[in-house]
């Protein structure tokens, strides 16, 4: 008998299906996902650091002026007995032997101003000379000015500032008594000599302004 013939082993090939391609995207599809995006609320961003401290309360103007007067090493008086009216009024003890008087000034909460008032009364034989002299000083200061009463006979220094709508910051207040004094290292002596008929005006201006 004739041997059976082997059987051939079938060889099995496994075939992987192929992915199904993914739909290309409509215009439509396009478009409600831009409208998604759209509508996803963005995030807000941390206020920074100095955002938060502009926040913060600043002192009162009032407390504002009196640590910078503090500063400079002044002892002083405060009145505020009509503050309703005049506002809060600071006088600066000043050593007799110098020849001014020195005040501070707050009206409400946006006007603060510096005076310097000559304890010398202007003679009224001198008044229309000294009037002269201040209208020389004053035309060229850019900042203060000198004035006189005509019926006491008051000379005095000033130099304020507006702060409406920002905080009254100690800065503000420094440049403010700053520039009350330097104007008075200047030009007080050169008024003065005219108050005593030492010089005309326009030597005692050109005496200082060289």
């Amino acid at each position: 008998m004739a041997p059976s013939p082997r059987r051939a082993a079938k060889k099995t090939t496994k075939v992987a299906p192929k992915k199904a391609a993914a739909p290309k995207k409509t215009k439509a599809a396009k478009k409600t996902k831009a409208a998604k995006k759209a509508a996803t609320p963005e995030k807000v961003a941390a206020p920074k650091k100095a955002a938060a401290k502009a926040k913060r309360a600043a002192p009162p103007p009032d407390v504002t002026t009196e640590a910078v007067l503090s500063s400079f090493g002044f002892t002083f008086t405060r009145d505020d007995s009509n503050a309703e009216r005049e506002g809060v009024r600071w006088e600066i003890e000043v050593p007799d032997e110098e020849p001014f008087e020195l005040f501070v000034a707050l009206l409400g909460s946006a006007q603060l101003s510096v005076y310097l008032v000559f304890r010398q009364r202007v003679p009224r034989e001198r008044m229309v000379t000294v009037l002269e002299a201040i209208a020389r000083v004053n035309h060229g200061l850019l900042v203060g000015s000198y004035e006189v009463d005509i019926e006491e006979g008051f000379v005095r220094l000033k130099a304020g500032l507006d702060f409406t709508g920002t905080e009254l910051s100690p800065a503000l207040v420094l440049n403010l008594v700053t520039t009350v004094r330097d104007i008075s290292n200047v030009y007080d002596e050169a008024i003065t000599s005219v108050m005593n008929a030492e010089l005309t005006p326009s030597e005692a201006i050109a005496l200082v302004e060289g």
